[in-house]
C-alpha cells in the first residue's frame, strides 16, 4: 500500500504527457498486460506500478475534483460559537478557542498569531490529529469502551465525521478522520493496523477527491509530519528505557511517568519539526527555534481546552467558561513570552527546490542515525 500510494502521487505530479484518452487508453493496456502476464512476477508487478503512476496521471488530467468545501452543519457551526460567547468568553479567549475547535481563524489578533508563528505553536490552530486524537481519548471517557468495543468505536466514528461536517473539510482534519476510522473499522473486524499502510490509503483516498491537494501547503506538512513521527517516533523513544522497577506501586512510578509522559512531547515535537523544517522555510520563509519548548505548554493546555470545551458545550456553564478563558490566557501568555525571547525563530529565510531537497536528505539522515543509535543502544 505504501508503494502504490508513493506512484500514485508521482503520477499526480508529473507534468502531463498524454491527453485525456490516451491516458485512459494506456491505463487500460497497461492493465490488460498485467492481467495476462500475471504469470510472471516480476513483468506482471512493473505493469501494476506503471499503471499505478498512470491512475495518478489520469486523474490529475481529466480534474476529478469533488466539492468538498461543504458545510452541511453550519447552523450548529453558528450555535456553538454563541455557546462560546454566551459562556463569557471574548476577544482573544473566543479567537483562540473557536480555532482550535472550529477551525476559524479570523478571530485570532494579528499580534497574538505572530506570537503562535515565532513560537512554532501555530500547527495548534490547524484542525488535525492533535485535536481528533484529544476529541476522541476525551469521547472515550464517556463510553464503555471495555464492555462493548465495537459499539464505542462506531460511536466514536459516528461523532468524529458529524465533528469534520461542523467544522469543513480541511485537509488536515479529513486525513485525521480517515486514519481514525480505518483504526476503528481494524478494531471491529478483530485485524492489526499496519499505520504506514492507513496513512498511505488515506493519501490516496483524499487525493482521489481531490488531486489538487497534493499542492495544497496544510495537506504536505501534515502527511510529513505524520510519517515522520510513524517512522521515528517509537524508537527515538526508547532512548530513555523503562527501569526495572517500572512495574512497582504508582507512587514509586509516577515520577517516572511524568518524565516519559514530557520526553513523548519532547520527541513527537522534535522529529514533526525536523520533518517539517524545510516545508516550512520553503513556503513561510520562517524557522521556528523553540517550538520544542512551546510545545511543552501546548500539548497539555490543548487537551485542557477542548475538553472544557466540550463541557461548556453540554453545561453552558459560564463558571467553566471563566476556567477555560484563564487556561486560554496562559497559553497565550506563555507563547508571547517565548516568542519574545531572542532568536525565537529565524526570519526571512528563502531557499529554493534543491536546498529543500538538500535539508531533506541531512534531516533523514539524522532522524535514521538516531534511530540506529536507539536499536544498537537495545
Amino acid at each position: 500500500m505504501v508503494l502504490f500510494a508513493l506512484l500514485f502521487i508521482v503520477g499526480i505530479g508529473v507534468p502531463p504527457i498524454l491527453p485525456n484518452w490516451g491516458g485512459v487508453l494506456t491505463l487500460t493496456l497497461t492493465l490488460t498486460l498485467a492481467l495476462l502476464l500475471r504469470k510472471h512476477t516480476k513483468v506482471a508487478t512493473a505493469l501494476a506500478c506503471v499503471s499505478v503512476v498512470l491512475l495518478g496521471m489520469v486523474v490529475n488530467n481529466v480534474n476529478v475534483n469533488v466539492d468538498v468545501n461543504w458545510l452541511p452543519m453550519s447552523s450548529l457551526h453558528d450555535d456553538i460559537g454563541n455557546i462560546f460567547r454566551s459562556a463569557g468568553l471574548t476577544g482573544d479567549r473566543l479567537g483562540v478557542l473557536s480555532a482550535m475547535t472550529l477551525g476559524e481563524k479570523g478571530g485570532v489578533d494579528p499580534a497574538l498569531m505572530e506570537d503562535y508563528r515565532r513560537s512554532g505553536a501555530a500547527h495548534v490552530f490547524a484542525l488535525s490529529g492533535l485535536h481528533v486524537g484529544i476529541l476522541f481519548g476525551i469521547v472515550s471517557m464517556f463510553l464503555p469502551t471495555r464492555l462493548f468495543p465495537r459499539l464505542s468505536a462506531v460511536v466514536q466514528v459516528v461523532l468524529l465525521w458529524l465533528f469534520v461536517m461542523v467544522v469543513g473539510p480541511h485537509a488536515s482534519l479529513l486525513r485525521a478522520a480517515t486514519m481514525l476510522t480505518c483504526y476503528a473499522l481494524c478494531q471491529m473486524l478483530g485485524r492489526d493496523r499496519d499505520s504506514l499502510s492507513v496513512l498511505s490509503f488515506a493519501a490516496v483516498l483524499l487525493l482521489l477527491i481531490q488531486p489538487g491537494w497534493l499542492w495544497d501547503v496544510g495537506f504536505q506538512l501534515s502527511f510529513v509530519a505524520v510519517l515522520s513521527i510513524l517512522l521515528f517516533y517509537k524508537p527515538l523513544y526508547a532512548l530513555i528505557p523503562a527501569p526495572k522497577w517500572y512495574s512497582d506501586p504508582w507512587w514509586k512510578y509516577v515520577p517516572w511517568q511524568t518524565v516519559r509522559y514530557v520526553w513523548g512531547i519532547i520527541v513527537i515535537s522534535l522529529v514533526a519539526s525536523l520533518a517539517t523544517l524545510p516545508l516550512s522555510a520553503y513556503y513561510f520563509h520562517r524557522v521556528p527555534l523553540l517550538g520544542l519548548l512551546s510545545n511543552l505548554v501546548v500539548s497539555p493546555c490543548a487537551f485542557v481546552i477542548l475538553l472544557l470545551a466540550v463541557v461548556v458545550l453540554l453545561t453552558h456553564s459560564t463558571m467553566v467558561g471563566t476556567l477555560l478563558g484563564n487556561v486560554i490566557d496562559i497559553l497565550n501568555g506563555t507563547l508571547h513570552r517565548i516568542s519574545s525571547l531572542p532568536y525565537a525563530a529565524l526570519e526571512d529565510v528563502h531557499i529554493n527546490l534543491s536546498q529543500v531537497l538538500l535539508l531533506y536528505v541531512i534531516v533523514i539522515a539524522l532522524l535514521l542515525i538516531s534511530r540506529h543509535v536507539s536499536s544498537s543502544e537495545r
